[in-house]
C-alpha cells in the first residue's frame, strides 16, 4: 500500500475521533447542567429535565416554523 493511500484514511479517522470527542464533550456538559425554574410563589427550585430533552433542546428553534 502506498503512503498516499494511508493519509486520507488517517485524516478520516482523525475527523471521526474529533467529532466523537465533540459529541462526548457536549453530552458531558449537558449532564452537569442544572436547570432552575421559578415557582408560582416566586421561589426558585432545581428541576432537572430528562437527558434526551436536554440534548435536543438546542435544536428546538429550528422546528418552530413546522
Amino acid at each position: 500500500m502506498s503512503a498516499w493511500g494511508t493519509v486520507p484514511d488517517f485524516l478520516i479517522s482523525l475527523m471521526w475521533a474529533a467529532s466523537g470527542a465533540a459529541v462526548a464533550w457536549y453530552v458531558g456538559l449537558t449532564l452537569v447542567d442544572i436547570t432552575y425554574v421559578t415557582l408560582a410563589d416566586g421561589r426558585r427550585a432545581e428541576r432537572r429535565l430528562p437527558l434526551l430533552y436536554r440534548l435536543l433542546l438546542p435544536f428546538t428553534p429550528n422546528f418552530s416554523g413546522l
